[in-house]
């Protein structure tokens, strides 16, 4: 009788540790799998960022993208033939607000074609 007590609980050591080493094996697995989110983010490792532009976009836009939403709102150019151009630039300021080349490019377009003086 003892010694099929000791099979028994033998053979249930033997499940459990099956069943832990399934699990791990389980674990491993899912960990490894590649996802669209972890491809990117292992390629993006290796590339450098432009830290300049990138503060440059933190802090510079914040105030160009005011300025040139006052002085080339459509609103000041209503009934004017360049009502329709500041409408087009308005919308790609908005567009830009957080881009500071995009926005020194349009600050440009806006003195040439709105002909508004900008600082």
């Amino acid at each position: 009788m003892k010694t099929l007590q000791q099979h028994f609980w033998q053979l249930i050591a033997i499940l459990e540790f099956l069943v832990i080493i399934w699990l791990i094996l389980r674990s491993v697995i899912r960990q490894r799998k590649r996802t669209p989110e972890t491809d990117q983010i292992l390629q993006s490792k290796g590339h450098k960022v432009d830290m300049e532009g990138l503060m440059n976009d933190l802090h510079l836009s914040g105030d160009l993208f005011k300025e040139l939403a006052r002085k080339c709102h459509p609103d000041r150019f209503a009934g004017t033939d360049l009502e329709g151009r500041a409408n087009e630039l308005f919308q790609l300021i908005q567009q830009h607000k957080t881009n500071y080349r995009e926005l020194v490019a349009l600050k440009e377009a806006a003195k040439h074609e709105l002909k508004i003086q900008l600082s």
